[in-house]
């Protein structure tokens, strides 16, 4: 994977339970397609590394997604319902914004 492939977030310890507790209630979907099912794969995936991450007590994470992931984290969340105004929305909308960017980068598409 390149460097330049990779989309790296700071998220506080609050906002990465948030994205933690939101991925574990993810997993309770029942796949609808093979699409899905890739997508909730995703999910299983990226919960169990942020998991991972919460057991160091940290006041700041750096969360790294690779294009890949990136896609399937912006995939999943545009079918996925957020409550509007939940640190949830604020979490992923962030994540999200900042995965494009990066990904209308010419390093990124290359």
């Amino acid at each position: 994977m390149s460097k330049h492939n990779v989309v790296k977030l700071k998220l506080t310890a609050q906002r990465l339970e948030a994205l933690n507790i939101g991925y574990l209630s993810v997993m309770q979907h029942v796949p609808e397609d093979g699409h899905d099912l890739l997508l909730l794969e995703h999910a299983r995936e990226l919960h169990a590394r942020l998991s991972t991450m919460l057991l160091n007590d940290q006041q700041q994470y750096t969360l790294k997604l690779c294009g890949s992931e990136a896609m399937a984290f912006v995939q999943l969340w545009y079918q996925i319902p957020v409550q509007a105004g939940s640190l949830m929305q604020v979490v992923t909308g962030e994540i999200i914004k900042a995965i494009d960017k990066v990904s209308k980068q010419p390093k990124f598409i290359q």
